[in-house]
């Protein structure tokens, strides 16, 4: 490498750190087609099976496992949901009883 730079550098009277500059100059330039025609800067094509519920990620346990919300939108806004019952998971009258009242307090459904 360094003999063919020499002689690259004496055929066209210039210095090897010019011909390596020249190189680099070269293997830098972006052409006008990486700008025009880079499917990276296209935009992101929206994807129908994505839709999730405005709620998505901050209850995402409650969609993804069936955990009870944490958060419930109430007035428009989000709030904390009130806390579970402590034999919720142990006596289902309990559980149905909490699950009914979230779904009337819940306007994300």
């Amino acid at each position: 490498e360094h003999e063919f730079l020499r002689r690259e550098a004496a055929r066209g009277e210039r210095t090897m750190a010019s011909v390596i500059r020249s190189y680099i100059d070269e293997k830098m330039e972006i052409s006008e087609e990486a700008w025009t025609n880079n499917p990276m800067l296209r935009p992101t094509p929206r994807d129908g099976a994505g839709e999730s519920r405005e709620d998505a990620g901050i209850n995402l346990d409650h969609y993804l496992y069936g955990c009870p919300k944490d958060w419930i939108k109430v007035n428009g806004k989000f709030a904390e949901a009130p806390p579970l019952p402590e034999d919720y998971y142990s006596n289902p009258a309990r559980q149905k009883a909490y699950d009914k009242m979230i779904e009337k307090l819940d306007e994300s459904q």
